[in-house]
């Protein structure tokens, strides 16, 4: 993940937010989340959801064309 990422995510996560990733496998989503937030303490749950389009899980509205 790049730092700007990283970043995203602990200021969604100091924001009381529930940080949502996606990317293509091997960019080290799962290893940045379990490695750096297990270690501050937090219950760490890794959603894998490659069946499910990404607005189905953020509610985020998709116009049809």
């Amino acid at each position: 993940m790049r730092l700007e990422e990283q970043a995203a995510v602990l200021i969604a996560v100091q924001a009381n937010l529930p940080p949502f990733m996606w990317g293509p496998p091997g960019q080290g989503k799962s290893q940045f989340i379990r490695g750096g937030f297990t270690k501050l303490g937090y219950r760490v749950r890794v959603l894998r959801v490659n069946t499910i389009l990404p607005h189905h899980l953020s509610g985020t509205q998709i116009p049809n064309k």
